[in-house]
C-alpha cells in the first residue's frame, strides 16, 4: 500500500506501481479516474497538479487560502489486470495551494520636461486573483506628481505590488528633461 502523499501545486509526483499475478500472467495497469496532467505509462504514474488544481471557489476556501491553509484531496484509482482477474488500489494525494506573487508588467520610460506632471499607470495583477495593492518609493512616493525646475535627470520610482503576503517590485524609469529658462 502507498501512504498518503502530500505535495504543492506545480510539484511533480512519480509512483511506480507493482503487482504480481499468482498464476504468473503478465500484469497491465490502468488508471480508472484521472486528473489534468496525470499520465500512466506501463507501471509509471506521473502527475503535476497545475496552479489551478486547488480552487478558491467558496468562502471557506478563500478564508483558508488567506492563511495559507488551503489544500485539496485527489483520489486516484489504479487497476491491475492479469489473466482475466483484476484488483484495484486507491491512492490519496493532497495538494497544497501555492500563493504566487503579483506580476507588474514592464513599463516604458516616462519622458517629461521640468515643470510637467508625471502620471504612472502600472498594470499589476495577481495570478491567483488575489487583491493587489500598489505602493511607490524611491525618487517619489506616489504615482502622480508635478516635476520642478532642477528635477532634470534620470530617476527611478519603485512600484511595489503586494497581495498581502508576497510582493513584486518594478523600477519604473522617469526621465525629466531640462528646460532652458530665460534669464530673469
Amino acid at each position: 500500500p502507498i501512504g498518503r502523499i502530500r505535495l504543492r501545486e506545480d510539484q511533480k509526483v512519480t509512483l511506480f506501481l507493482n503487482a504480481t499475478d499468482p498464476d504468473g500472467d503478465p500484469v497491465v495497469f490502468s488508471l480508472r479516474n484521472g486528473s489534468s496532467n496525470a499520465e500512466l505509462e506501463g507501471n509509471r504514474f506521473t502527475w503535476v497538479p497545475g496552479y489551478e488544481a486547488v480552487q478558491k471557489d467558496t468562502f471557506v476556501n478563500r478564508l483558508a487560502a488567506k492563511y495559507h491553509l488551503l489544500s485539496k484531496d485527489f483520489v486516484f484509482v489504479f487497476e491491475a489486470f492479469g489473466g482475466g482477474a483484476s484488483a484495484t488500489m486507491e491512492v490519496a494525494i493532497t495538494v497544497d495551494d501555492v500563493n504566487r506573487p503579483p506580476v507588474i508588467e514592464p513599463m516604458e520610460p516616462t519622458l517629461v520636461k521640468e515643470g510637467d506632471s508625471v502620471i504612472l499607470v502600472p498594470v499589476a495583477y495577481d495570478p491567483d486573483n488575489d487583491t493587489v495593492t500598489l505602493s511607490y518609493s524611491g525618487w517619489k512616493n506616489q504615482a502622480s506628481f508635478s516635476t520642478s525646475y532642477g528635477d532634470a535627470g534620470n530617476h527611478t520610482i519603485a512600484v511595489t505590488a503586494t497581495d498581502g503576503f508576497l510582493f513584486s517590485v518594478y523600477n519604473a524609469p522617469v526621465v525629466v528633461q531640462n528646460v532652458n529658462r530665460a534669464p530673469a
